[in-house]
């Protein structure tokens, strides 16, 4: 059993899984991802579901692995599954503003640094999107990506067949 403090994040596991979307389209590639970590069971972490880039910063812990995923728009082809360090997020990904939550994840990365918080060991995982309109159900290409991306965090963290 994990302690849980009041920001309702668990300290005692190694690993956090931090997804960034909506319920519209391609956008809730993150939400999926957390869904299917979830529906596995088995493996040895803690998931949440986020709205905003800035709800990343109460769930940010030092001497914790904490991945952050989120639907990106990088010009890639839709469901490619990218895997930066927070503190090397492309600066193209913030030059579009047509992010659902109101702010861009690495405005919110970088405040978080400027208050203090260490980046070490945040990382992202973006999953190309061609679209996230409201009422749009979610493409093929971004629905392959999800199940690429759970199966190579399910191996990452010892729990799953990457060739699934």
């Amino acid at each position: 059993m994990s302690s849980v403090p009041a920001t309702g994040r668990p300290t005692d596991l190694p690993t956090v899984v931090l997804a960034l979307g909506s319920p519209h389209g391609d956008d809730q590639a993150g939400w999926l991802v957390v869904d299917r970590l979830n529906e596995e069971g088995s493996w040895p972490g803690w998931c949440a579901k986020l709205s905003t880039p800035w709800d990343v910063a109460s769930h940010v812990a030092p001497a914790q692995t904490t991945l952050v995923i989120d639907a990106c728009r990088s010009g890639a082809p839709a469901g490619t599954i990218h895997h930066w360090p927070a503190r090397e997020l492309p600066h193209s990904l913030e030059g579009r503003r047509s992010s659902t939550h109101g702010a861009t994840l690495p405005e919110a990365l970088r405040l978080l640094e400027a208050l203090g918080t260490d980046l070490s060991q945040v990382e992202v995982y973006g999953v190309e999107i061609a679209g996230g309109e409201v009422g749009a159900p979610l493409t093929p290409a971004v629905a392959a990506g999800v199940e690429r991306l759970v199966r190579e965090l399910l191996c990452r963290l010892g729990t799953g067949d990457v060739t699934g």
